[in-house]
């Protein structure tokens, strides 16, 4: 009911394409939130701590992840959008729905992307 709502006063034209962007999104997404936790989980390997850095990893993505990277001051972006990418899970694949893929911090050949990113993160994971 909420994303019919939604949809209906955004105005979004879903066309085949657009659909199956947004199955590789939620997908891609999903790997690569895997992806990091799988990162961050191996460092149980190496230290005692892990628990901490997991939270920690957990508590950073529920934050962040929910905002536009736009907010955020300019290293923060960088590093959401390269060296912890949460900003692939949701704001690029928003963007690329909502038709705003060129609006944002990075160009418009990088949300399309998104999906395919984020499969690359899982499988270098």
């Amino acid at each position: 009911m909420l994303f019919t709502a939604a949809q209906q006063l955004l105005h979004i034209q879903w066309t085949l394409p657009l659909l199956l962007f947004l199955v590789a999104a939620v997908i891609g997404s999903a790997l690569l939130e895997g992806a990091i936790q799988l990162v961050m989980s191996s460092s149980a390997f190496r230290t005692e701590a892990s628990d901490t850095l997991m939270t920690w990893t957990d508590n950073l993505i529920t934050a962040f992840a929910n905002y536009p990277v736009g907010i955020f001051p300019l290293l923060l972006r960088i590093g959401f959008m390269t060296v912890f990418p949460i900003a692939l899970i949701a704001f690029f694949p928003a963007a690329v729905i909502l038709g705003r893929a060129g609006d944002g911090p990075a160009p418009a050949f990088v949300a399309y992307a998104v999906p395919l990113i984020d499969l690359i993160a899982f499988a270098a994971a």
